[in-house]
């Protein structure tokens, strides 16, 4: 792991594709999905002002935070978001199919 990081994604759907950030991760920009995800103790503060602040979803909130700091997924996904309902979809999900 660098150690800049704020954000690891363990998991997460794409807006837009990432970018390889190196061979075992990569560097998350419109990444979907906070059900599995873990931060750094460095983006405590900022995130706590923004959720504060926000009047959206905090898949959006999330989003807003990767276009200024480093966010991250590993390059295999650990995590796969679980059946049941999608709040972004807003109808009945089911992700088994993607690796």
């Amino acid at each position: 792991m660098p150690e800049d990081w704020h954000i690891l994604y363990l998991g997460g759907s794409f807006g837009r594709r990432p970018s390889y950030f190196d061979e075992h991760f990569t560097r998350q920009n419109m990444t979907w999905g906070a059900f599995a995800y873990v931060v750094h103790e460095r983006a405590y503060e900022v995130l706590i002002n923004m959720f504060s602040r926000a009047n959206k979803i905090a898949d959006a909130v999330l989003i807003d935070y990767q276009k200024t700091y480093l966010c991250l997924k590993p390059a295999k996904k650990l995590v796969i978001h679980p059946k049941g309902f999608s709040t972004i979809k807003e109808i009945e999900v089911d992700y088994k199919h993607i690796q």
